[in-house]
């Protein structure tokens, strides 16, 4: 069963900051990365637990890997809250996570 999704302004806006950065140097490896970013979030809808929990960076909050980036989500009342997309890289705190 795929459950609803909502997306952050702050999950549209990374996802078109992910675009530029990569499309500057190959606009097919940009395309790329946010359709896996779409199939991952797609995914999640099906299967929801399929992330792991981040306890830490608040109640609910959970995270799916796709390549380099974090998918940073809440699944609750029938609902994917998709938080933000980040680079696996960075120190995520709970702040980043708020819109």
């Amino acid at each position: 069963m795929r459950r609803r999704v909502r997306r952050s302004a702050a999950t549209k806006r990374d996802q078109s900051d992910i675009w530029w950065y990569i499309a500057e140097r190959n606009v097919t490896a940009a395309d790329a990365i946010l359709e896996r970013l779409d199939e991952a979030v797609t995914m999640l809808s099906e299967y929801p637990d399929a992330g792991r929990a981040r306890p830490e960076l608040g109640p609910e909050v959970r995270y799916f890997p796709v390549e380099h980036y974090l998918v940073f989500y809440r699944y609750q009342d029938n609902v994917v809250d998709v938080l933000r997309i980040l680079h696996a890289a960075r120190d995520i705190t709970p702040e980043m996570l708020s819109d």
